[in-house]
């Protein structure tokens, strides 16, 4: 009798294997080397963002000259501010701030409430031409000016009480580029400077005041050296805000003057502004 086997195949065993999950060891290196990273990565991210914005504080100071060089070629003359408003708002049509510079009601003195109010919501309009993004105080407070206009060496220097490019007027005559005797550029025409905070006693943003007025002839060193040598932790405190708005033609708002080196002390000569550093 014939016979048939039949050969059934045998079924291959599947060993199936199991994703391995991490270790909490791998979870915590991986950890170490991602915070490793990004703390190698983070000073350099830092110093290219304030590159960028030193970039943008320079970009302002050119923009602005170039608005006071297009102004001077339309009026023959430099800005000097008018009727108390500033420099910043004399060059604005030349800034492509028309509008805002049409929203000012120009007839009325700005130093003074009636002025100070009635342009309120122009004021509180930050532009960014008038404000460097390296200073904090700007990004914090919005509105003002880290830009001022050279007022000159300082009161009774040279005989008069201001003879930069944009003294007040009345004081002395407005003056063109060829006034200039030293040449525009090795004369000052705008600075950049901190804005203040209140109560800071930071050098660069505080504003004090010398404990007595000093002024006349021949005392304008005897002040500077007063306002260089204040006590910064002690000495008394000034109620100005240096830089906290952009339409008042001030000294320590839209003008500065060259009685202290650059970041040197910002003082008040007693009780009077005009005659400060």
């Amino acid at each position: 009798m014939a016979m048939f086997i039949f050969c059934v195949p045998r079924m291959k065993r599947v060993k199936l294997r199991r994703n391995r999950a991490f270790t909490l060891i791998e979870v915590l290196v991986v950890i170490v080397i991602i915070g490793l990273v990004a703390a190698l990565m983070l000073p350099a991210l830092q110093s290219a963002r304030e590159t960028s914005r030193r970039l943008q504080c320079a970009s302002n100071l050119r923009q602005l000259g170039i608005a006071i060089q297009n102004y001077t070629s339309y009026d023959g003359m430099l800005p000097r501010g008018f009727n108390g408003y500033s420099i910043q708002v004399c060059i604005m049509p030349f800034l492509e701030l028309g509008n805002l510079y049409d929203s000012i009601n120009l007839t009325l003195s700005s130093p003074f409430p009636d002025g100070l109010i009635a342009n309120q919501t122009a004021t509180s309009t930050s532009v960014n031409v008038f404000l460097c993004p390296s200073d904090a105080a700007s990004l914090d407070y919005g509105s003002g000016s880290n830009y001022a206009g050279n007022w000159g060496v300082g009161f009774l220097k040279y005989g008069v009480e201001n003879n930069g490019p944009f003294s007040s007027p009345g004081r002395i005559p407005a003056v063109g580029l060829q006034q200039i005797t030293d040449g525009t550029s090795q004369t000052v025409a705008m600075a950049e400077f901190c804005r203040g905070i209140w109560n800071s006693r930071n050098s660069k943003r505080a504003v004090f005041s010398t404990s007595e007025a000093i002024v006349g002839a021949g005392k304008l060193e005897v002040f500077a050296s007063a306002c260089r040598n204040i006590d910064i932790d002690n000495g008394k405190l000034n109620g100005l805000i240096k830089g906290s708005n952009w339409i008042s033609l001030d000294l320590g708002q839209t003008l500065y003057n060259h009685v202290i080196t650059p970041n040197g002390n910002t003082c008040i000569n007693g009780t009077l502004t005009r005659e400060g550093a």
